[in-house]
C-alpha cells in the first residue's frame, strides 16, 4: 500500500511575510506623512476657522436682529451677547460660538481701523445694521504667520502675508 501524501503545512513563506511587512510599511509611512503638518498649515486652518467663525457671528447678528460681540484674548477668543438683564455673557449654548483656546504655543494680535488693539479691550462688536470695521487679526505659530482680514465692508477672509503686502 502506498504511503498516504503528505498535508501541505499551513504556514507563510519568508517571501509573503516580507511583502505583508512592506505594504505596512508603506501605509504608515504615508499615513505619517499626512499627519506631519507644519506650522503654516496649522496657522492657516486656524485662521481659516476664525474667519468663518467671525463671519457666522455676523450673519447670526443679522439674521436675529441682535448685537454680538466677539472677545479676543492673546491665546484665543470668545462670543458674547447681551444677556436678559443688559450684560455681556459667553455664548455657551451655540456650538459654533464656543469659546476658542488657539493650539499650544500659537498667538493672536487684533488690529482695528489700523490701530493695535490693547489686550484689556480687544474686541469686535457685530451690530445687524452696519458693516465690520477694517479688521487685521494675525496668528503666529513659530515662524509661520496667517491674517484674517475684512476685505469690504462685510466680508472676512483669510490670508498669506505675503499676499496681503503684494495687493
Amino acid at each position: 500500500m502506498p504511503a498516504p501524501p503528505r498535508a501541505r503545512a499551513a504556514a507563510f513563506t519568508l517571501i509573503e511575510i516580507m511583502v505583508v511587512l512592506l505594504v505596512i510599511a508603506v501605509t504608515l509611512g504615508v499615513v505619517g506623512l499626512n499627519l506631519a503638518r507644519d506650522d503654516r498649515d496649522r496657522v492657516r486652518d486656524e485662521a481659516d476657522r476664525l474667519a468663518l467663525a467671525l463671519t457666522a457671528a455676523r450673519d447670526d447678528s443679522i439674521l436675529q436682529g441682535r448685537i454680538l460681540a466677539v472677545q479676543f484674548q492673546p491665546d484665543g477668543y470668545q462670543f458674547v451677547y447681551i444677556d436678559p438683564e443688559g450684560k455681556w455673557s459667553p455664548m455657551t449654548n451655540d456650538d459654533s460660538f464656543t469659546p476658542r483656546r488657539l493650539p499650544e504655543g500659537m498667538t493672536l494680535t487684533v488690529e482695528i481701523e489700523g490701530s493695535p488693539a490693547t489686550e484689556r479691550e480687544s474686541g469686535l462688536v457685530f451690530d445687524p445694521t452696519g458693516p465690520l470695521p477694517k479688521l487685521t487679526l494675525t496668528l503666529r505659530l513659530g515662524d509661520a504667520r496667517w491674517l484674517t482680514q475684512t476685505v469690504t465692508g462685510s466680508r472676512l477672509r483669510s490670508i498669506n502675508p505675503e499676499a496681503a503686502r503684494g495687493g
